[in-house]
């Protein structure tokens, strides 16, 4: 039989983060008991997005770990940046349940954008002629919600559901969120598009100046890195959650706090001691 993954770098992760991983499976079990407790309570809309949200969050924070693991810190680190998106906007949805129905609506500008391309090259679109209409139906009735003045001086559609600048809406939800948005999704930003930043970033240069062919040195520290700053945001994701479906459970998150901060100081000692050796 087949098997995907490296088990090397399985053996290393697990012996060179003990307590990390041990931290963040904890982080995971209790942050899916709170989803679990949040679906119990779930019946409007504003519950279901947020409670969807929610449940993205913790299958994006599983993918992450499954690429550390594995030895892929770049793949990692390029999903942290959509993580903190999703996290970002579940915690200001969380707080502004009154824009969750725009976060909705916008979805007919999705379809709408993927029925113009479909459209536009290929000869089959594969939707019923009802199922089109609907989609364009749909579209003329939001499409005024969602405009952005041009410089031209004319108004064209906005990019995303809301005007509001992703750091800001981390600004909005928590002060220590809008601090990762350097690490957590501008940084990851240069490894999702093609850019040399990126691709230097991944692949390295030896002193002589050789080029490598992605050294598992920078891959396993984009690994650790990721994977610290994923366990914070699943963290925020679970008070959030909490908060919001009034689950009280502040002293299991304080605890899982508690456990961020701990392995935080022994990946710093570890990291210290290797500088030193």
């Amino acid at each position: 039989m087949t098997h995907f993954g490296h088990k090397d770098e399985w053996q290393h992760f697990a012996s060179k983060h003990e307590a990390t991983v041990e931290a963040v499976t904890a982080a995971h079990k209790a942050t899916l008991g709170l989803l679990q407790s949040a679906q119990a309570k779930t019946e409007s809309p504003e519950q279901k997005t947020i409670l969807a949200l929610g449940l993205a969050c913790l299958k994006e924070f599983e993918e992450i770990v499954l690429l550390c693991g594995n030895g892929y810190g770049s793949g990692a680190n390029k999903l942290l940046r959509t993580f903190f998106e999703r996290v970002t906007t579940v915690g200001y949805l969380g707080k502004r349940p009154d824009k969750v129905q725009q976060f909705i609506d916008f979805t007919p500008v999705h379809w709408h954008k993927l029925l113009t391309e479909a459209d536009k090259k290929h000869e089959k679109v594969g939707l019923s002629e009802e199922e089109i209409a609907k989609i364009k139906a749909d579209f003329e009735k939001v499409k005024g919600e969602y405009q952005d003045a041009c410089t031209c001086g004319k108004k064209r559609l906005q990019g995303s559901w809301t005007k509001k600048p992703v750091p800001d809406m981390a600004e909005d939800v928590d002060k220590d969120l809008r601090l990762m948005y350097f690490n957590a999704f501008l940084a990851p930003t240069f490894l999702i598009h093609a850019t040399y930043f990126g691709v230097m970033r991944v692949a390295g240069i030896s002193e002589s100046g050789k080029l490598h062919f992605f050294k598992p040195e920078n891959e396993r520290e984009m690994a650790r890195d990721t994977l610290s700053n994923a366990h914070l945001l699943l963290i925020i994701m679970g008070i959030v959650v909490n908060k919001f479906f009034t689950l009280e459970a502040d002293g299991v998150l304080e605890g899982l706090g508690k456990n961020f901060e701990r392995v935080c100081r022994i990946e710093h000692e570890a990291g210290q001691k290797g500088v030193e050796g």
